[in-house]
């Protein structure tokens, strides 16, 4: 019982000390659902960059962290257990499109702003991607008073137009985890 409290008492504090604030949910506009679709994806990251990194050795997620690296060598280790680097991205809205009453079409282009290692060599579509960003389009439906995203499409520079992100079956649980 001892252990309970203990464990509970320290995820709670690893959980207090995370660097995430609460900020109001704002859906009651296209641009602002999109927008608040974007906060809260930067606040999950902060608690993944916070579980992965941990903020002291005595956090709760330490023992795991050690255990996952002491099964990793050679290139997995280089890898796998490399220090963490948290993504950053800017996030350009470029057009607000009502498709009708109920739908929104929300072209954004989506630049990777995660600093380099110095001397990092890019390849050509590397170096565009960095420079130009990636263009996407959000589908919002009205759902009620709110608005919500229920496709995410990016743009595919070969000829197919828009592409959805989600796609049939691409939740079954058929990939093996490596």
């Amino acid at each position: 019982m001892k252990v309970r409290a203990l464990v509970g008492g320290l995820i709670a504090a690893a959980f207090a000390a995370m660097p995430v604030r609460a900020q109001a949910v704002d859906l009651g506009t296209p641009e602002a659902a999109l927008r608040t679709y974007w906060r809260t994806q930067d606040a999950l990251d902060s608690i993944a960059a916070f579980i992965v990194t941990g903020p002291a050795e005595r956090d709760p997620f330490s023992a795991v962290r050690r255990d996952y690296e002491r099964t990793l060598g050679g290139r997995a280790a280089e890898v796998l257990a490399s220090p963490f680097i948290r993504q950053t991205y800017t996030r350009e809205v470029e057009a607000v499109d009502m498709a009708g009453p109920a739908r929104a079409l929300i072209m954004v282009i989506i630049h990777n702003t995660t600093p380099l290692p110095q001397g990092t060599p890019l390849t050509h579509e590397q170096e565009e991607l960095r420079n130009e960003g990636q263009q996407f389009r959000y589908v919002l439906d009205l759902d009620g008073a709110t608005w919500r995203i229920t496709q995410i499409q990016q743009w595919d520079d070969l000829g197919s137009g828009w592409q959805d992100l989600f796609v049939d079956g691409m939740t079954l649980p058929v990939f093996a985890r490596w």
